[in-house]
């Protein structure tokens, strides 16, 4: 008999001694032992979730601040208490996500440009000149307009 058979019989003398909730946990943990997966866990309403989370966050608040005041934090020591200090930072942050390519006209979308006629208006209207008009409305830009002014008062005479 080898170490390996022994261990097989002891372990499984043991779990015929064991009864009620104890056998119900070893065969539960000899089932995911041998490939099964575990129940993703309880499901509960949306509002409940959200309240025990707040309610979760402020023990951790309080408990930060108790132990703030006893003189037990420092910040050598801060991962003592880092899963409730980043869970309240990470409850206002706000990730950064890239969103691909930008080339400041048109659309690329799977790989491909697509560019509008507006696009392309903008990009061969660029070389012209543009004068800033302070009796514009909210300061928009204007095209210059060439034109004599005189000529324009004569006419109207």
């Amino acid at each position: 008999m080898n170490n390996d058979d022994s261990f097989a019989r002891i372990e499984q003398f043991l779990s015929e001694q064991l009864t009620g909730k104890d056998r119900r946990k070893y065969n539960e943990k000899r089932i995911y032992e041998l490939g099964a997966k575990k129940p993703k866990g309880i499901k509960i309403p949306t509002p409940i979730a959200l309240g025990m989370q707040a309610k979760r966050q402020e023990r951790a608040k309080k408990e930060l601040q108790e132990a703030k005041n006893l003189g037990l934090y420092h910040h050598s020591i801060k991962h003592n208490w880092a899963d409730s200090i980043s869970s309240l930072l990470n409850k206002n942050k706000k990730t950064y996500r890239d969103k691909g390519i930008r080339m400041g006209i048109g659309k690329v979308k799977d790989g491909i440009l697509t560019l509008s006629s507006n696009d392309i208006k903008k990009v061969q209207n660029s070389n012209r000149i543009k004068k800033r008009s302070n009796n514009g409305k909210n300061g928009k830009i204007r095209k210059a307009v060439g034109g004599n002014k005189a000529k324009s008062k004569k006419k109207r005479k």
